[in-house]
């Protein structure tokens, strides 16, 4: 299969980021033999790289990162860089598994166009009256069969 919704748990924006939602959705419906399959062997890395992150095992999750791996998150305040560079994202991750309250994911991936994989993500955080979502739009960019760039739009504020 590729493309798809993909649930995983784990156990025990200005104008660019409108433009980017709105061709995303284009994605979803215009399949073309150019966009949306994702080739079997980029799917599989993909999928064993999502399996390390819901295993919580940051160590394993950097060999599927570029050495120059950048992760930026989009808001209605514009983009800003987190991380830079897989050391630095993997020491991050260290201290960010066992101190949230992440407990699943829904991923739908809208499809792939060249080294760009565009996917939706829901993750739920928190149990019972602490529980609450967070909705992105993600963008991966791959070089060298690594994700090299990561894209994280969240929608902006509205009232």
């Amino acid at each position: 299969m590729a493309t798809g919704t993909t649930t995983l748990t784990r156990s025990a924006w200005g104008l660019a980021g409108a433009l980017l939602i709105g061709i995303a959705g284009g994605f979803a419906l215009a399949k073309t033999e150019d966009f949306a399959d994702i080739p079997p062997d980029m799917l599989a890395l993909i999928e064993k790289a999502e399996v390390a992150f819901v295993d919580q095992d940051a160590a394993a999750v950097g060999p599927y990162l570029a050495e120059d791996y950048s992760w930026y998150q989009v808001n209605d305040e514009g983009a800003k860089l987190m991380i830079q560079g897989r050391d630095q994202t993997v020491a991050l991750l260290e201290g960010f598994f066992g101190n949230n309250d992440w407990t699943d994911s829904d991923v739908q991936r809208l499809g792939m166009l060249d080294n760009i994989l565009v996917q939706v993500e829901i993750d739920h955080f928190g149990e019972g009256d602490t529980q609450r979502t967070i909705r992105s739009l993600n963008i991966y960019e791959f070089k060298d069969g690594l994700r090299w760039r990561e894209w994280k739009f969240y929608p902006a504020v509205t009232d």
